[in-house]
């Protein structure tokens, strides 16, 4: 049985993330030479630490003890308690490669792990002790078909996508279910710093509004599109599976007394093409805008860390929207939302044609002009989201 990381990648950030920065084959002024983002290096230097320390005996049993079950790790703390000096090595590597990550992203409050270890696996075999191979996720590489790993000897393979591996394959790779709610968070804060009210409306937050404070809700939601690549192959950009999980989020826009507000809303739930969710999640709280309708853009977050922090991504959205928004009355704010979103050279600070190369978040839908009596049955502008909304 092909063991599966599952439940990884929730949600959506419209924040930051990764991103190779090598233009796709074929596009005009093609760059010979690979760039490696600093993210990616320091995947890349934690699978060999990884690789090293697995060397001993000792280590290798630890590891499949820490993947067993859920097939997922985490690197800061597999070997805790063992008497080894190549996991106490290993260790420390990885608590000082989150720490790093986090400071990069402008997440330094995050606690919880922003690396990942896991394991593509079949029938056990690492448990019963088959020596694995060592490798970094492919990060936002949509057109690969295989990758490099190393065995324990540091010999290299190339392991085809199209086919569960011959061996145990490790691999580390950031840790979205952990990152994602806090980018986010970090999202709505760097939207405020520019002057544009926002709030992240948490994923748990079903609660009844108060009577004053009527409240649309999402119930239900199909997408027919959700842009996630990948899903003919068994990997995916950040665990190991037979599908590829999407990262939905929703921007709800509108005005408010003269200001722009932007809430940050995470559909964590909806991770695939064709299946209908049921939510059951608040996205416009009516008492935090002043205008009678708003707009709500869903987009794909196709995480691209480049050399900047989540924070870019409310700056862009803000200059974009702060001179339409002050207006008294609704004007229209999804396609300058949208279009600032796909920003390349800004939202990594690269030339073209490296930007080229820049995952930006996919378009997935949007809904214009949405009031207090759009309820039942909706669908988006692209006729990709079919939902149901209801006022509460």
């Amino acid at each position: 049985m092909f063991r599966s990381r599952i439940g990884w990648a929730a949600g959506v950030v419209v924040c930051a993330v990764l991103a190779s920065l090598v233009p796709p084959v074929g596009t005009a002024a093609a760059v010979e030479e690979t760039v490696i983002s600093p993210v990616e290096q320091v995947k890349i230097d934690l699978a060999r630490g990884l690789r090293e320390a697995a060397r001993e005996p000792e280590v290798r049993r630890a590891l499949a003890e820490a993947l067993a079950g859920d097939a997922v790790a985490d690197p800061r703390t597999m070997f805790v308690g063992l008497d080894s000096l190549a996991g106490e090595r290993f260790s420390q590597q990885a608590i000082q490669a989150d720490a790093w990550l986090k400071d990069f992203l402008g997440l330094s409050a995050m606690t919880d792990a922003a690396f990942a270890v896991y394991v593509a696996d079949v029938d056990g075999r690492l448990e019963r002790g088959v020596a694995p191979w060592f490798a970094a996720g492919l990060g936002d590489d949509q057109a690969a078909t295989t990758l490099i790993a190393d065995d324990l000897d540091g010999v290299q393979h190339t392991v085809d996508l199209n086919q569960a591996p011959p061996v145990p394959l490790i691999m580390v790779d950031l840790h979205m279910d952990n990152i994602t709610p806090q980018a986010m968070r970090a999202f709505s804060a760097s939207l405020r710093a520019e002057g544009v009210q926002s709030d992240f409306l948490i994923p748990t937050d079903q609660t009844p509004p108060a009577p004053q404070d009527p409240v649309t809700r999402l119930d239900r939601i199909k997408l027919d599109d959700d842009h996630e690549p990948g899903g003919d192959t068994w990997y995916c950009r950040w665990f190991i599976s037979d599908e590829c999980r999407a990262e939905i989020f929703v921007l709800a826009m509108g005005g408010s007394n003269g200001q722009p507000r932007v809430d940050v809303v995470s559909l964590h739930t909806v991770d695939y093409s064709g299946k209908t969710y049921f939510p059951n999640r608040n996205i416009v709280h009516w008492q935090r805008f002043s205008w009678d309708k708003v707009d709500l853009l869903v987009m794909e977050e196709d995480p691209t860390l480049c050399s900047l922090s989540p924070a870019k991504y409310g700056k862009i959205v803000a200059r974009a929207i702060i001179p339409l928004a002050g207006n008294a009355a609704y004007v229209p704010l999804n396609t300058a939302a949208r279009n600032a979103m796909d920003q390349r050279e800004e939202i990594c600070d690269v030339p073209w044609p490296l930007s080229l190369g820049v995952n930006v978040p996919d378009y997935v839908d949007s809904f214009n002009a949405v009031s207090k009596a759009t309820v039942g049955t909706q669908v988006g502008v692209l006729n990709n989201a079919d939902t149901t909304m209801s006022l509460n």
